[in-house]
């Protein structure tokens, strides 16, 4: 068990709380009681029992003392007994030595409440003889303190049954909690269980009315995306084939440029707004991250790449048509700002982690590029050309990929060094694979 997590546990310290009101009850009880019928209560009810009390034990041993019956006395009650006076010098003890005692209250009958040391004594005079009387804690025998050891084991037995109970009366927060994960990692359907009543059935109610009111929100947008996605490529379809009707060739072209671009970016947004919500459902299927690397890979096989990837198959389980655009839109930033020189990829497994790296040798981005170089709409130069510089998604598209995933986007990059792109996947389903690496190695066509 987790001793930190015990330590927070909201059972635990409702149950402190419990316990802690107990024993300040306890504590106020017993100085309060103390202090009204001990011997120093001011109007104890007690008062005057302990008065007769003292006074009949005096009158008992006498005057002159009989040491004799002082001594019986303190064998049978829990007393310590000090008499002072001509020829007589005796204690019980040897508590009342080396004392300075201060006179707090005098009663009626020739009684004195005297402090020594944060301790009660009471004084009682007869004549030229002075008693001084002290209560002492009864002594424990072996009996009495087995009775305190089960006694302690019974307290403590109540304090686990309690907390149990606790745990069980909030049991519908751990429901809710539960329900909540579950809803905010894309289980829109799960509901929690409303068979509790009470405030907190009231809260298991309340967040299922929530998570239906997200989910219609979600089907909404959903809807809208597809609307939306339908009426814009409709007539972009109709204008792709209207172009066939344009003589000028330069002009067909740059209106093909045209709507080629704007083809492409309402693609990424509509993916980008898919992505963006947690709730995003990813069509995860297990499939070869190294077959499906070679074939990006071939698709640009007019440019040098370099490609060092495990000999055997690293199966995955991930969403493979984003996984795909993902490597698409790194292996392309890494093409068209590496100034014609090689790409470096490589895909290892470290700790059950898929981890794959691109590495270009282009002039690199300063520190200020790299904290907005996955901001949407962000280009390093903005009067780079349509071929050149993209719309600025697809950093950020690549982000949204891999944190859908549960993963990492790192790059890193110093000016003359060119930038390097990890991609931290946390889906390795098989990390056995063979220690040998292909390389494989496609030139620029001529």
């Amino acid at each position: 068990m987790n001793l930190s997590r015990f330590y927070q546990s909201t059972y635990l310290r409702i149950l402190g709380v419990f316990v802690a009101a107990m024993v300040a009850v306890g504590v106020v009880a017993f100085i309060t009681i103390g202090l009204v019928v001990g011997p120093g209560g001011k109007h104890g009810f007690a008062r005057p029992m302990i008065k007769n009390h003292i006074n009949y034990m005096v009158d008992d041993i006498g005057v002159p003392p009989n040491l004799e019956r002082a001594k019986q006395i303190v064998e049978e009650q829990p007393v310590d007994l000090q008499i002072i006076g001509p020829g007589v010098v005796y204690a019980s003890s040897d508590i009342f030595l080396n004392r300075k005692f201060k006179t707090k209250r005098k009663f009626e009958g020739g009684l004195t409440l005297k402090f020594s040391q944060g301790e009660r004594f009471i004084e009682a005079q007869r004549g030229p003889f002075t008693f001084l009387v002290r209560w002492r804690g009864p002594s424990l025998d072996t009996e009495d303190k087995f009775i305190l050891f089960f006694g302690l084991i019974g307290v403590l037995v109540v304090l686990a049954i309690s907390y149990f109970m606790v745990q069980r009366l909030f049991a519908p927060v751990r429901q809710v909690k539960e329900g909540a994960a579950r809803i905010s990692s894309g289980d829109i359907d799960y509901r929690i269980p409303e068979h509790y009543t009470g405030e907190l059935g009231d809260l298991c109610t309340s967040v299922n009315q929530m998570a239906n009111s997200l989910q219609s929100m979600l089907d909404a947008k959903r809807e809208l995306l597809l609307a939306i996605s339908h009426e814009l490529r409709t007539p972009l379809t109709r204008a792709k084939l209207s172009l066939e009707f344009i003589e000028q060739e330069k002009t067909r072209e740059r209106i093909a440029g045209d709507i080629n671009e704007m083809d492409l970016l309402i693609g990424a947004l509509l993916e980008t707004e898919r992505l963006n919500p947690k709730h995003a459902v990813l069509a995860k299927t297990e499939f070869d991250l190294v077959e499906l690397i070679n074939a990006v890979v071939t698709s640009f096989c007019r440019e040098s790449l370099e490609l060092k990837c495990p000999e055997q198959p690293v199966i995955i389980f991930a969403d493979s048509l984003r996984i795909e655009l993902l490597l698409k839109n790194i292996i392309s930033n890494a093409v068209r700002y590496g100034e014609g020189k090689a790409v470096s990829i490589d895909l290892v497994l470290e700790e059950g982690r898929v981890k794959v790296t691109v590495q270009d040798q282009g002039a690199g981005l300063t520190h200020e590029q790299l904290v907005l170089v996955t901001q949407p709409f962000y280009r390093t130069d903005s009067a780079r050309t349509r071929d050149k510089g993209g719309v600025g998604l697809g950093l950020y598209l690549s982000r949204l990929i891999v944190e859908a995933h549960e993963g990492v986007l790192n790059i890193a990059s110093k000016i003359g060094d060119g930038v390097k792109v990890e991609i931290e996947l946390p889906s390795a389903i098989s990390d056995k694979y063979a220690e040998r690496d292909l390389i494989m190695k496609v030139e620029p066509q001529k």
